[in-house]
């Protein structure tokens, strides 16, 4: 987490679009630190994204395994 409060807010609210963006879960001590940092001195943050599109061999955030080499 940087140090400089300006600079927190920014790095949660990219922590939160990459989330959002691509449709990626937290675990409960993420989003509890999210829940404080967005309830508190970076709720006036505002998050916008667009959606990452489908690529295939990946759905829900999760990649597919890489394809082995041919040789």
């Amino acid at each position: 987490m940087p140090l400089h409060p300006d600079a927190q807010c920014r790095y949660i609210g990219e922590w939160i679009t990459t989330k959002l963006r691509c449709s990626l879960t937290a675990d409960q001590n993420e989003a509890d630190t999210l829940k404080v940092y967005s309830g508190g001195p970076c709720e006036l943050e505002v998050v916008q994204y667009t959606p990452a599109a489908e690529q295939p061999g990946r759905k829900n955030g999760n990649t597919a395994p890489a394809p082995r080499a041919r040789g």
